[in-house]
């Protein structure tokens, strides 16, 4: 099966999840295209993607500045395959159409693929066109969290149904039951709706156990961007209440983003700058070591002014795989993947007395750590094994293609 995966920036540290999409398919030994609108910078240096040479994978849209820059390649495109009267009702498209038209080139061919298969929502509904097209090949579309909560807010509504974006596609995936209830609500049909979870490579992640002793340092770790919807400032405050109780701590925050600066002053007012430790952004396989030398893994989620959230939250299904138990919020899909007071603690958005408990709970409760990150990892490996994931993606797609 030859499948086009179109994406914004590729490979990005951010989105490790396509890069696991991609590689379990691969792996199935179907030929994957990655056709992305650029490339990130810095792009995302994990082993897995020189090792299955991603790159060369990957073509790159031309960056067009202009109309003309994109109708010159176009016209060529035109003259051999389109009618003229193409380019006009590109040109409706705004700021996007440049990339379309650059895109032809690539993607005119319909014997070049099986499935075109779009990840999030603006990405999607910039390359839905393809549906039009190619009306013989499937038009699949990932939506991950914010793609749909962020465009259910007033400031944004309509945004899908405004262009008739979901008479272009054939497959509707949401990646947790909340989100598919989501793009319901955002007007996508029901019966081109379909659930597929987001997964890991539990072999990546080293299993081992936490097993705390509250005579010893208690160990706390994050990895994500600085974002407002990871909820780390809640975090800080939590982790501080704990310490101002007597509890001996430290809190390693890797990431970075805009918001660090803000974090770092959170800490300092808190008087607990000496307890965390900030390492900025790290590669994946440095992801499952911080993981291995915590004890909990603290990400409180929240729901942004502008309806920003999570979709799934990957991490924590990491976290676990790995035998660290996470503490985290009933938000949005988490709790589809978190098993509360089962494999991990969660708490109230924006609750950061509830949050202190959590982490608090484990220290009363030492021997429960261990119990909790076996079930953890049970859960992880039935439930997100990317392989596993990726053997459910290729009978989507055969599905699809059987119709």
């Amino acid at each position: 099966m030859k499948v086009a995966f179109l994406t914004s920036w590729f490979p990005k540290y951010s989105k490790t999840f396509i890069i696991n999409q991609v590689v379990s398919l691969l792996d199935l030994g179907h030929d994957v295209t990655i056709i992305s609108l650029g490339e990130p910078d810095p792009p995302a240096n994990h082993s897995i993607v020189n090792n299955y040479n991603l790159k060369e994978k990957t073509y790159y849209i031309p960056k067009i500045n202009t109309y003309t820059g994109g109708i010159k390649q176009y016209v060529k495109f035109v003259l051999e395959h389109k009618s003229i009267l193409r380019i006009i009702s590109e040109i409706k498209y705004g700021k996007q159409s440049p990339e379309r038209l650059a895109a032809q080139s690539v993607l005119h061919d319909p014997n070049k693929f099986d499935v075109f298969h779009a990840h999030f929502g603006p990405t999607a509904r910039c390359w839905d066109f393809l549906s039009k097209e190619h009306p013989d090949i499937p038009f699949v579309a990932t939506y991950y969290g914010y793609d749909v909560t962020k465009h259910l807010h007033p400031e944004n509504y309509n945004y899908y149904s405004r262009t008739n974006h979901w008479e272009s596609v054939d497959l509707a995936i949401g990646i947790s039951e909340h989100i598919r209830s989501r793009m319901l609500m955002a007007g996508c049909p029901e019966e081109i709706t379909t659930t597929l979870p987001i997964g890991i490579d539990p072999d990546l992640f080293q299993f081992s156990p936490s097993d705390y002793d509250p005579n010893e340092t208690l160990r706390l770790v994050s990895t994500c961007r600085h974002t407002g919807k990871k909820g780390i400032e809640y975090a800080i405050r939590a982790v501080s209440q704990v310490k101002n109780g007597g509890v001996d701590l430290s809190y390693t925050i890797a990431g970075d983003g805009d918001l660090t600066p803000q974090y770092r002053e959170i800490a300092s007012e808190a008087g607990i700058s000496d307890e965390i430790e900030f390492i900025g952004r790290v590669p994946q396989e440095r992801v499952s070591e911080l993981m291995q030398e915590a004890h909990l893994y603290i990400q409180p989620s929240v729901t942004t002014s502008d309806g920003d959230m999570e979709g799934q939250g990957l991490v924590f299904q990491e976290a676990q795989a790995t035998g660290t138990p996470p503490i985290t919020t009933f938000h949005d899909g988490i709790p589809e993947g978190v098993r509360h007071a089962e494999t991990g603690r969660l708490a109230p958005e924006r609750d950061v007395s509830r949050l202190a408990d959590e982490i608090e709970y484990f220290v009363n409760n030492p021997k429960e750590i261990i119990r909790y990150t076996h079930r953890g990892r049970e859960w992880v490996e039935s439930k997100y094994d990317y392989a596993k994931l990726g053997k459910r993606q290729e009978e989507i797609y055969e599905s699809l293609l059987s119709k």
